[in-house]
């Protein structure tokens, strides 16, 4: 009843979706949830730039795109397609070409260019562990100006408030002050007015394709496995779900037929696996041996 008792925009799909975002880029995400932006988040692949390219471009309503080796053309076609003028460097990228109109702003990456660029007082949240990240994105609220920032990545860490407020030293190799003149981000409005479908993710899924569905301002369900027959608590976050509006963003979802098989086959079952936490309504990822029983000789 949670799941269905929500008002869903007709601009999104009446059944579930996958967007497998197969390279890398969140090319997917960016183009189901925008249709326009006037901003842009670009940002190279490794994982303390990504961390802070999300948390600009969800305080900032704008899409994210991660930049490799291998899909620069996807990059700028999806710059072309969403009419952006300002787009925001995130981390060391190649140089991408000057264009009419298009306006490159370099993040040099010190603690106090957050302000600078968003006009806004930034807290910063420390991400233990990289498997963390997905969960770490998918908390930001959007209306509070929060920094992820990898504990793995710095040496000192000081904690200034009791819950999510702490203060990491920068990485030697940067700068501590933001050029003079560096230019303003500016901050779209927020496109969803809590209209957008449930969206799922795992651990797998593309920080970039994360963070633009959270820069929309939809509702993130990390589940702890593709498959949500892996335990009651993942089928809770998808049931009633099979033929109503639904996004999950990764390959490791399979398509969207098999994502609503899978749903509608986890509603239906009432066998589980053994055990303190009842884990799995099937035995993922395990292999399964039936010895047949004659029933004349058993009795």
């Amino acid at each position: 009843n949670t799941n269905l008792n929500r008002h869903v925009s007709p601009d999104f799909p009446n059944h579930p979706i996958v967007l497998p975002d197969r390279d890398l880029t969140g090319v997917d995400a960016s183009q189901h949830f925008f249709t326009t932006s006037e901003t842009l988040v670009v940002t190279s692949n490794d994982p303390a730039s990504q961390l802070r390219a999300a948390s600009i471009a969800v305080i900032s309503h704008a899409p994210m795109l991660t930049l490799t080796t291998t899909n620069r053309a996807a990059i700028l076609n999806e710059i072309a397609r969403l009419k952006t003028h300002p787009i925001l460097i995130v981390g060391d990228i190649p140089h991408l070409p000057a264009q009419p109109g298009i306006d490159y702003i370099t993040d040099p990456e010190t603690p106090d260019a957050l302000g600078k660029l968003t006009a806004l007082q930034f807290v910063t949240r420390a991400v233990t562990n990289q498997r963390h990240i997905p969960h770490a994105i998918a908390d930001l609220d959007g209306d509070t100006a929060v920094e992820l920032v990898p504990a793995w990545a710095n040496t000192t860490t000081s904690t200034t408030t009791a819950e999510t407020s702490t203060s990491t030293a920068a990485p030697a190799t940067r700068p501590t002050q933001a050029p003079t003149g560096l230019k303003a981000f500016p901050a779209q409005s927020r496109r969803d007015a809590d209209t957008a479908p449930i969206v799922i993710a795992t651990a797998t899924s593309t920080i970039a394709g994360i963070a633009t569905a959270k820069a929309f301002g939809a509702t993130i369900r990390i589940l702890d496995d593709p498959d949500p027959r892996y335990s009651l608590t993942t089928m809770k976050q998808v049931a009633g779900l099979a033929d109503q509006p639904l996004i999950a963003l990764g390959a490791q979802f399979g398509t969207a037929s098999i994502l609503a098989d899978r749903i509608r086959r986890g509603e239906h079952t009432h066998q589980y696996q053994p055990g303190q936490y009842r884990r799995g309504t099937v035995y993922p990822h395990r292999i399964i041996v039936a010895h047949p029983i004659n029933l004349t000789t058993a009795r």
